[in-house]
C-alpha cells in the first residue's frame, strides 16, 4: 500500500518506456504500470522518493552524484522531448 508522500524539494519527471524516470543523470526504476505518467520526485532525508498522485510509489537510496542536484532541480518540469513541445511551452 503506497503512503502519503513526504516534503521536501520536488521536481516532476515523465516515466519513459521502460519504467522509469532520469534524475540528476541516474535512472531510477519506478515500475511498468507507470510508463508515460508525470511523477514527483523528491530528496527525503537520505532517499530518492517516487510518487504518483500524491502518494509514494517507490523508494531509492540516493546513487546519483549529489552535485547534479541543484541542476535537477533547476528544470522541475523537466525538459520538453521535442520541438512541438518547445513550441507549445
Amino acid at each position: 500500500m503506497a503512503r502519503p508522500a513526504t516534503s521536501g524539494p520536488t521536481v516532476i519527471r515523465v516515466v519513459d518506456t521502460s519504467g522509469s524516470v532520469s534524475f540528476a543523470g541516474w535512472t531510477y526504476r519506478v515500475g511498468n504500470p507507470y510508463k508515460g505518467a508525470s511523477v514527483t520526485v523528491a530528496i527525503v532525508n537520505r532517499s530518492v522518493e517516487i510518487s504518483y498522485q500524491g502518494a509514494v510509489v517507490k523508494t531509492h537510496p540516493i546513487r546519483h552524484d549529489r552535485s547534479k542536484e541543484f541542476g535537477a532541480f533547476s528544470t522541475p518540469n523537466g525538459r520538453p522531448r521535442n520541438k512541438s513541445q518547445r513550441a507549445a511551452s
